[in-house]
């Protein structure tokens, strides 16, 4: 639940931040709406590719490199100069998001029993629930007080925790015993 709380604290501390930084380099309103739509768009389509991916392959990798992606996706923004970067830098974002979003789900409804799914499926949903709210005040105030590259160098390094944490406690060798449904 740490990796999913430290996910959501990043995603949501760069997320907000993300139309106040095209503002300032003369994003209009359209452009600014363009940028989450295309982010969403991909994110809703990449959901199919990474619940795909996340059964054809270990649910850990397919944690780890988009967990790995979103944080240099993250930290690269401070380099953007135009438009067209951060355009580019949110739809890798989405792809991230989508294929992050069902490995994790998958991960968490395998690792438990019948009688916890559903609890450990809502502690999933209450640690990324507490993410985004704390992480919308941390990338507010620190993009308030130092700049908002400061607050995606910020959000980056979050994300990096989370990726590390993904490869030092989901075993790559972790996969579920299948389950005859035929008795």
């Amino acid at each position: 639940y740490l990796i999913s709380f430290l996910y959501a604290i990043s995603v949501s501390s760069s997320t907000i931040l993300v139309p106040l930084f095209a503002q300032n380099m003369g994003a209009s309103y359209i452009n600014i709406g363009l940028i989450a739509s295309f982010q969403s768009l991909l994110f809703m389509f990449w959901s199919i590719l990474g619940g795909y991916f996340s059964d054809r392959f270990k649910k850990s990798h397919v944690i780890s490199v988009s967990v790995g992606l979103e944080s240099i996706a993250i930290f690269l923004l401070i380099f953007s100069g135009n438009l067209y970067h951060i355009i580019l830098l949110r739809c890798i974002a989405g792809i991230c998001m989508g294929m992050y979003y069902p490995a994790n789900e998958a991960l968490v409804s395998s690792v438990s029993t019948d009688s916890n799914r559903v609890k450990n499926i809502s502690f999933f949903y209450i640690a990324e629930t507490l993410g985004v709210m704390f992480g919308a005040l941390i990338g507010g105030s620190i993009a308030g007080l130092l700049g908002i590259k400061r607050a995606f160098i910020f959000s980056s390094i979050i994300m990096f925790s989370a990726f590390a944490l993904t490869n030092f406690s989901i075993s790559p060798n972790y996969s579920p015993k299948k389950i005859n449904m035929i008795s």
